[in-house]
């Protein structure tokens, strides 16, 4: 691995010591980590204290949410390419990630984004399925959804010198208006569906029920002040999807919204999310 690009990965977390160990022991040797704590009072605090002799920078302070410890710790990065995760990711396999490496080698240095799948895994362990398209068929969406998995997502070091860092003023979606500052106009390297990079637990702050909503107007103010949103169908779609979630949410609860949400999306032909265990 020591022949490959020098990688960091940059975690935040904020009261999930239930996970935090998980995700930092799977960051392999040679890969520069950095973790930023929301001020936990959880353990997590102490689960990054305790792994401080691997840790190239850290700090356990409150902030305002996933971007703004993102931003905190990317001023302390030295990588060639960056990854982001959240306490509950963690990377997958050891073979995956050194093909992964040898792969971000051998891309030209005008390429600035580069992705895999990640596979979603519910909180029991149990793998639901992986997300990840080739760019042929991710770039064509990316003007209307976040369509490359962001746990998956490489971004060359020079790149934030270039269009700055994360909008603090988003909550869900300032991973998606950052890369809509390079994408899609420079095309992103996608590092091949026969690796994964990480793993998301099902249930993240976008796959939540009463955050959809939210997800997708901070989706639609990012287009709009990039000046890419196209209408369609499917765009349509998921609004109505989403707050007939939310209503669902509020009448009858999110358990049971859930396991509704999940017989339309298995009907639709896609892998149930909300109530998978």
């Amino acid at each position: 691995m020591t022949s490959g690009p020098r990688i960091s990965v940059i975690v935040a977390v904020k009261d999930r010591a239930d996970t935090l160990a998980r995700c930092l022991e799977s960051v392999p040797a040679g890969v520069e980590l950095l973790v930023a704590d929301g001020g936990s009072a959880d353990g997590s605090a102490e689960i990054v204290r305790a792994a401080a002799p691997r840790l190239s920078w850290w700090c356990s302070e409150r902030d305002g949410g996933v971007y703004p410890a993102w931003n905190k710790a990317l001023g302390h990065a030295t990588g060639e390419w960056i990854l982001f995760l959240g306490a509950d990711d963690w990377i997958a396999a050891a073979e995956d990630w050194a093909a992964i490496v040898a792969r971000l080698d051998r891309l030209p240095r005008d390429v600035r984004v580069a992705y895999g799948p990640v596979r979603l895994v519910a909180a029991s362990g149990r793998r639901v399925t992986l997300v990840g398209d080739p760019w042929d068929r991710a770039g064509p969406l990316f003007r209307r959804q976040m369509s490359i998995p962001h746990q998956g997502v490489f971004h060359r070091r020079g790149l934030f010198a270039d269009v700055g860092g994360f909008d603090e003023s988003y909550r869900i979606a300032g991973d998606y208006e950052l890369l809509l500052r390079e994408l899609p106009a420079r095309p992103a390297a996608f590092l091949g569906a026969d690796v994964v990079v990480a793993n998301m637990t099902i249930g993240g702050l976008s796959l939540h029920g009463a955050n959809t909503l939210l997800h997708l107007r901070e989706i639609r103010r990012a287009q709009e002040r990039h000046g890419v949103f196209a209408f369609s169908a499917s765009y349509a779609a998921r609004w109505l999807r989403a707050a007939l979630r939310r209503a669902g949410d509020l009448v009858v609860g999110p358990r049971l919204a859930g396991r509704l949400a999940d017989w339309v999306r298995v009907a639709s032909g896609l892998p149930p999310l909300w109530s998978v265990k």
